[in-house]
């Protein structure tokens, strides 16, 4: 697999409203789950600023992917990388799809991380 095939897994937390909610220590327990199944080749987390689903609890976005998932806490790991793998299975309450304005910001923060 090669480095551009790896999906980034960009988690809200540096506002105060996620970091309250546990968003930095999903992020912590996300690199350590992805380490302890031997994912490091297949994801890369990396902790990013809004991703304007604030209303929506702690989120998580798959990139290129593009699989946004919401109301997330701070020991839901596992629970992440799981609904990830099910590509053909998609929780409509868990998987949203935003609004234009909002994919808008989330790629600007995407294309800002990546370089």
């Amino acid at each position: 697999m090669s480095k551009s095939d790896k999906s980034c897994i960009f988690v809200c937390s540096k506002k105060s409203g996620c970091g309250a909610c546990g968003a930095n220590k999903l992020a912590k327990n996300l690199k350590a789950e992805i380490k302890d199944q031997g994912l490091k080749k297949k994801y890369k987390v990396i902790e990013c600023s809004c991703l304007g689903m604030c209303k929506l609890g702690v989120a998580a976005l798959c990139y290129p992917e593009n699989r946004l998932i919401t109301k997330l806490g701070p020991r839901d790991a596992k629970y992440l990388l799981n609904r990830l793998s099910q590509e053909d299975s998609k929780d409509s309450e868990l998987d949203i799809r935003p609004k234009k304005k909002q994919q808008k910001r989330q790629l600007k923060i995407v294309r800002k991380a990546l370089g």
